[in-house]
């Protein structure tokens, strides 16, 4: 075996896991994704043959496991490009080793993007998300696996409060008070979601680079990384994606680009024909709703620094991290409340 990037121990490991799938041995092992929430390997079987091996971050339970090979089964029967699971010689979804869940996945062909997206791809990508939501709007299924408090903004900001008090002694309280207080005090003064827009089967986190472009990295070809799929609401899910995929980054600073809101929501409600005009009406304050909802979460992270993994390329530790995001996210927060009128404007135009 050559070309295993990962260091011995790890490399030892990874083969550990991969003996108990029935496949031919394999012939590269490369770190592969810059997600920050599970650890993500690209496993080469020859020159043609491509897999994906996840360890999951150990927030999520085997249960997730029977969700994503109940929805991706549903999805490819619809005709949804989608990865699938592959079985363990015993015939499970995926192999638990020392508390940790590791999964192999079939591999598409393609790429992620991590900022920067053009109108061409924001419209391809909203294609995408429109036919997700679209196969799945009927389909009935009581999930197995939810993880707690998720995209429960009000319990993730009672939590952040919690947090607050629980470290008011130490150094980082100090540094993290102002970013906190900023931020509880704008969520006091949000406009909620209303209680009862229809829930339906959501991504959960369709962030940017969530979506696999094809090889030309013009075209959109599908979503990854289902382990937050599960019962919610269409503003929270589009909120999240528009979040994320709206974002430009300039002198150190987020701005909320309605070029590519708009690009994004032409290519999305023609593939979804099944949302409501309720729904597309409260996409703004999901908007709003999902970047305080991440910037607690950051902020959060801060104080306990158990949940995202480092950038380490960016940053010297955790902290620093997530302090910055949260920072980073606050200015997404106040330059989107400048530009909600005319996003709102846009959408009346598309009702």
């Amino acid at each position: 075996m050559n070309n295993i990037n990962p260091n011995n121990k790890l490399r030892e490991k990874i083969i550990t896991i991969l003996n108990h799938f029935d496949i031919p041995e394999p012939v590269r092992i490369l770190p592969y994704s810059k997600g920050r929430v599970n650890e993500t390997f690209l496993i080469e079987t020859d020159s043609t043959k491509k897999l994906i091996l996840q360890k999951l971050n150990r927030i999520f339970k085997p249960e997730l496991l029977i969700d994503i090979e109940v929805i991706t089964s549903h999805l490819e029967g619809q005709g949804i490009v989608t990865p699938r699971l592959i079985m363990t010689k015993s015939g499970r979804l995926g192999f638990v080793q020392d508390g940790s869940i590791w999964r192999l996945l079939t591999y598409i062909p393609g790429g992620t993007i991590e900022k920067g997206i053009t109108e061409e791809q924001a419209r391809s990508g909203g294609k995408i998300i429109g036919e997700f939501h679209n196969s799945l709007c009927e389909f009935n299924y009581s999930f197995e696996y939810k993880i707690p408090d998720f995209h429960d903004t009000n319990a993730i900001v009672l939590n952040l409060k919690t947090v607050m008090r629980s470290h008011k002694n130490s150094d980082k309280f100090q540094i993290l008070k102002p970013l906190a207080n900023r931020l509880l005090n704008e969520y006091e003064g949000l406009e909620k979601l209303p209680d009862n827009l229809p829930e339906r089967i959501i991504h959960g986190d369709l962030k940017l680079n969530n979506v696999i472009f094809d090889e030309t990295g013009t075209e959109a070809i599908c979503l990854i990384d289902l382990d937050t799929i599960g019962k919610g609401t269409i503003p929270i899910d589009l909120g999240d994606a528009f979040r994320s995929w709206c974002q430009n980054e300039t002198d150190n600073s987020l701005k909320f680009d309605v070029d590519i809101f708009i690009a994004m929501l032409e290519g999305y409600l023609p593939k979804s024909p099944f949302i409501g005009k309720r729904e597309i009406e409260q996409i703004p304050a999901g908007i709003s709703t999902i970047i305080l909802e991440l910037a607690s979460r950051y902020i959060i992270d801060a104080f306990e620094e158990s949940y995202f993994t480092l950038d380490e390329n960016k940053y010297g530790s955790i902290f620093e991290q997530n302090s910055d995001k949260a920072r980073l996210l606050l200015g997404l927060f106040d330059d989107f409340k400048d530009k909600r009128i005319a996003v709102e404007e846009i959408i009346k135009k598309h009702l």
